[in-house]
């Protein structure tokens, strides 16, 4: 293999991974509706930054600017997931503090023209992957929680904000993965070490330009979780121990919103949520998330897209009546949202059962 034209591809990649990563940071900065935004901007900036200094490294001796990057990484991740919360506290900006120090250090080193030794290298390697790794952990279980609240207070499928988050995790995880072919790559042949590193640029670059179809499109996905909802998803996990209503109470709620779901067709307003349908009932979101979860045994998302995909599976029959314009009609605003309920509650797509019946 051309050695050259290797190191040619590299820094194409490269080069496309730093004008992606600035050209995002600028357009979260510039639509910056919701806090998670400006995170999302700092992410592709470091991004865009980092790879410029990798870049630069194969042709300017820099000082170790990279562990500086590797150290802001999961702050800025932890921030942008804990930011779809309402509450977010802003005092967790104590995070950043280990990269703020590093740099630093790094500065008055430079100007004091200090060598770092190999054990402050060693160091430093370890403290930066230990680092990441605690905040990646971290920040995957609090995807988890994130999406269990969406179930429970939202209709509308969050499918396009969890893969955005999963990708943005994949992206960083897959970077954490290069930094540690690039420490090995001494111990394998440098040709298999560099596609192993070009492989894993390559991936990192498709999961940055899946965030730009994903996120650019679609901007409510960055509409942060109220303080209501997540109260309500913590008195779900008590089960509602302590809750002020009776059985009476939530069954007379379900009746009521059977009646809306059925009558009135509330399930047909695309934004409607737990507090939206609270609104409309006359009773508290608690109370109804209560009467949903206990007496109708469901998810408020499983309770309002199953009156969604069967008003949806009755007009389908009419075949002179387009697919998408059905979906607008029940309530969704997305094909690919209308398909995983569909699917989800009939066990197929909508243009299969439209096939078989």
């Amino acid at each position: 293999m051309d050695t050259s034209l290797d190191f040619a591809f590299g820094d194409a990649i490269y080069f496309n991974i730093v004008v992606v990563g600035i050209f995002l940071a600028f357009f979260f900065v510039l639509n910056g509706e919701y806090a998670v935004n400006r995170w999302m901007s700092g992410i592709f900036l470091v991004f865009g930054l980092h790879f410029a200094n990798l870049l630069l490294l194969q042709y300017v001796e820099f000082s170790h600017f990279g562990f500086v990057f590797g150290l802001l990484y999961g702050p800025l991740v932890l921030q942008f997931i804990l930011g779809h919360s309402s509450n977010h506290e802003k005092r967790m900006l104590f995070h950043f503090l280990p990269s703020g120090l590093l740099l630093v250090r790094i500065m008055i080193q430079n100007w004091m023209k200090i060598d770092t030794s190999t054990g402050e290298i060693r160091f430093l390697t370890f403290f930066v992957f230990a680092h990441l790794l605690c905040y990646l952990v971290y920040s995957y279980f609090k995807t988890a929680k994130l999406h269990r609240i969406w179930l429970q207070t939202r209709a509308i499928t969050q499918t396009k904000r969890i893969n955005l988050i999963q990708m943005l995790l994949a992206a960083i995880s897959l970077l954490y993965l290069l930094a540690i072919v690039n420490l090995i790559l001494d111990n394998l042949p440098e040709s298999i070490g560099r596609a192993i590193a070009l492989s894993i640029a390559s991936l990192i670059l498709l999961c940055m330009l899946g965030l730009i179809y994903m996120g650019l499109g679609h901007p409510y996905i960055f509409r942060p979780i109220t303080d209501e909802e997540e109260l309500i998803v913590s008195a779900m996990g008590k089960k509602y121990k302590g809750s002020v209503y009776t059985i009476q109470d939530c069954e007379t709620c379900s009746e009521i919103l059977v009646s809306l779901m059925e009558k009135e067709k509330s399930y047909r307003q695309p934004d409607i949520s737990l507090g939206q349908l609270a609104k409309e009932s006359g009773f508290s979101p608690r109370l109804v998330s209560q009467a949903i979860n206990e007496c109708l045994e469901q998810s408020f998302f499983d309770f309002v897209n199953g009156y969604r995909i069967k008003d949806a599976k009755n007009q389908l029959k009419d075949k002179d009546r387009r697919v998408s314009e059905i979906m607008y009609d029940v309530g969704f605003s997305s094909r690919s949202s209308f398909n995983v309920a569909f699917k989800k509650h009939a066990g197929t797509t909508p243009t299969q059962f439209r096939a078989a019946n």
